[in-house]
């Protein structure tokens, strides 16, 4: 079955958004081997090193084919990567395989997330908790950005800070935000808004400040800002279990399922 009109826009928007990662927006930095989309960082490690289906596949051959391919990419530059699949676009054969495959790669199931969509947002069901909301443009703000993003995904905060303080990230098309309460950076989030579609990534709330409502502030805020920027379009999204109650609250529905598979031992490079 072809993917539907939502579908289409949580992939095209992901595929965006992943690219946004390139170390410079340099052709060979973001490369189109067979039916797969590959996005190298700059950096050696796996998180921001990317690999997508760009279209439905059907055969495994192809896949294994390709997938080596993107293999020897990351290995001429001594990275390593994750794989990226919007569940919809390998057939059933090929997605009973896909994590059998990945594991020759030493890729392993890190999460698999709900891939939801919205025309409309819902109206709150509650006053909303009040932050100050500042737009990621200067150096401080990246930093806070960054800052957030470490302490609520539980990870260095050198790596975000890589990935998200250099200019080459903050292309035309992302916008990020950062949520303060009384002078501190308490949440953050990014859209990226293609034609058709506005995609939200990144949403963060620091682990001590959950539960007060700030995580539902931050979407609306940036979701509302990306809207008034444009024309209406699609909200698409990736949910964790934890999160798609709040996005359904919001009016999301999900139309398929995003799997991200990370590495999983640290195999010697050469």
């Amino acid at each position: 079955m072809p993917p539907t009109w939502e579908q289409k826009q949580i992939h095209e928007n992901l595929l965006a958004a992943m690219a946004c990662y390139a170390a410079l927006p340099l052709p060979q930095n973001v490369q189109r081997i067979g039916s797969l989309q590959v996005v190298y960082s700059g950096k050696p490690g796996p998180v921001f090193n990317t690999v997508q289906l760009t279209e439905p596949l059907a055969w495994e051959s192809e896949c294994k084919r390709q997938l080596l391919e993107a293999d020897a990419f990351f290995r001429a530059h001594n990275a390593r990567w994750s794989f990226w699949l919007v569940e919809h676009l390998a057939q059933p054969t090929l997605l009973a395989r896909i994590g059998a495959l990945l594991r020759s790669y030493d890729l392993a199931p890190h999460l698999r997330s709900l891939a939801m969509v919205a025309q409309t947002l819902a109206p709150p069901r509650r006053a909303l908790a009040t932050l100050e909301f500042r737009r990621v443009l200067s150096v401080g703000q990246r930093f806070d950005f960054s800052f957030v993003m470490s302490r609520a995904f539980d990870t260095a905060l050198p790596l975000y800070r890589d990935a998200y303080e250099p200019d080459s990230y903050w292309q035309p098309a992302v916008e990020g935000w950062v949520g303060y309460a009384q002078g501190r950076a308490v949440a953050a989030a990014t859209t990226v808004s293609l034609p058709n579609s506005i995609g939200l990534y990144g949403v963060a709330v620091l682990p001590e400040e959950q539960g007060r409502g700030f995580g539902e502030a931050i979407v609306r805020h940036a979701l509302c800002a990306a809207l008034e920027r444009g024309p209406q379009r699609y909200m698409v999204l990736e949910a964790s279990r934890a999160a798609a109650p709040l996005y359904r609250r919001l009016g999301f529905a999900a139309v398929s399922r995003v799997s991200v598979y990370n590495e999983l031992s640290g195999r010697a490079l050469q």
